[in-house]
């Protein structure tokens, strides 16, 4: 068993994850989401999640084509 081999892949499971984390916090618990974005570091988060999406749909049209998709203003 690789670690790298089990990781290599990961990527799309973050972000979801963690999206999906987002996502409780702003139902079930807004007040300590906004504190998030009340620190220093928020920029962050918000990069995240302005980033993320994107990033996501075409990681998963990779995934299920088999061919590698990049955004247009990636580089």
């Amino acid at each position: 068993f690789r670690v790298e081999t089990a990781l290599s892949n990961s990527q799309l499971v973050l972000i979801f994850a963690a999206m999906h984390r987002l996502s409780e916090l702003s139902r079930y618990d807004p007040i300590a989401l906004a504190g998030h974005f009340n620190v220093n570091h928020n920029w962050l988060l918000s990069e995240f999640i302005r980033m993320a999406p994107g990033q996501f749909v075409y990681g998963m049209a990779s995934e299920i084509t088999g061919l590698e998709f990049i955004r247009p203003d990636a580089f």
